[in-house]
């Protein structure tokens, strides 16, 4: 699958200075890599076929690929925090914190806040060792594309607002922006008062 990676505060360095970070880093590229369209279009169609995007596909893509590169999921950065799940970590391995979201704007700022807190002061020992955080996103294109609501952040909006996180978020950042297909698009229709999705293949 096509997409940009953006680097901010220093992550590249960081990464190119740790083999092992570095190394990790690289496989995660690898696996957003070897997403491909014919399986996106296959889960739209199956497991998926009631929701309007393609956003719980990628969903279930990134996590199988992910799980099954052996990163720990959903991790607390607070072990005492009463809404655990609230603020977990989705992915993390080898110091690479991974959240991946593709909601509203405001889901966008916790996932990014969460990344900053879970680098630069969390409570979990369990990850004392997070060096670099990671935002999976989506493009403007992307969003077209794939059937996406309209309040859904994408990576063009964050980087409009990158002045105003950087009063608050100075630890190590890459975002992982995923990019147009080339082989499909989601139609959305009104269908006996409310709305169907519908997978236009070329």
């Amino acid at each position: 699958m096509k997409f940009g990676v953006h680097y901010y505060n220093g992550s590249e360095v960081v990464i190119n200075h740790n083999t092992e970070i570095k190394d990790t880093f690289k496989e995660l590229l690898d696996d957003m890599k070897r997403i491909t369209e014919e399986e996106i279009v296959e889960f739209k169609k199956g497991k998926f076929s009631k929701n309007l995007s393609i956003s719980k596909a990628l969903n279930f893509i990134i996590d199988y690929k992910l799980l099954g590169a052996d990163y720990i999921s959903d991790v607390p950065i607070d072990k005492d925090i009463i809404s655990k799940k609230k603020w977990a970590i989705k992915y993390v391995k080898n110091g690479i914190l991974v959240n991946v979201c593709f909601k509203h704007n405001l889901n966008t700022s916790h996932e990014l806040l969460k990344l900053e807190l879970a680098v630069r002061d969390n409570y979990n020992p369990d990850m004392v060792n997070n060096k670099v955080g990671v935002l999976i996103t989506l493009t403007d294109k992307l969003k077209n594309l794939g059937g996406f609501d309209n309040s859904v952040c994408t990576y063009e909006l964050i980087k409009s607002e990158m002045e105003l996180y950087k009063r608050v978020i100075n630890q190590p950042l890459v975002i992982i922006a995923l990019d147009e297909v080339s082989s499909f698009e989601i139609s959305i229709l009104n269908n006996n008062g409310g709305r169907k999705s519908y997978v236009n293949e070329y």
